[in-house]
């Protein structure tokens, strides 16, 4: 019984929090202009592509379609392997853009200063999908 329980918690924050996080990740990008040299706002993108397909796998499930899911199990590992390939691209472009020494004569990549909120929404989102990775194990565990 508390599987269930945990189970059925975990879909209700999970689809509430990747709606609003995939929303907040489109209006980031809608909303900046190309400030950074960096791809940051192509990293944020990605991140909001994934919100949506996890958005969109937990919302099969709310609505009953599992059987449709089992029917084709490969598109599961697929699925994982396009959320795992989305935040680990995304990763490397937020990394990639943070340049230990923004003071220099041309700070060209410094995502961190030219465009701070994306930066700190890109941090943000790859926080909460490894907080929802806890979560569910945690569950299920």
């Amino acid at each position: 019984m508390q599987v269930v329980k945990a189970t059925k918690l975990f879909r209700q924050v999970s689809i509430i929090l990747s709606m609003i996080m995939a929303i907040g990740s489109v209006a980031t990008v809608a909303a900046h202009k190309n400030t950074c040299s960096s791809d940051i706002q192509v990293a944020v993108g990605l991140v909001s592509a994934m919100w949506i397909i996890i958005f969109i796998l937990l919302l099969l499930q709310v609505i009953g379609m599992v059987k449709f899911i089992k029917q084709y199990p490969k598109s599961l590992f697929v699925f994982y392997f396009i959320v795992v390939g989305c935040i680990y691209v995304s990763m490397m472009m937020l990394f990639g853009g943070a340049e230990s020494d923004c003071n220099t004569v041309t700070p060209v990549v410094c995502c961190r200063v030219k465009a701070p909120a994306m930066w700190y929404w890109l941090i943000i989102n790859v926080c909460m999908f490894y907080l929802i990775c806890a979560f569910g194990l945690a569950s299920w565990g």
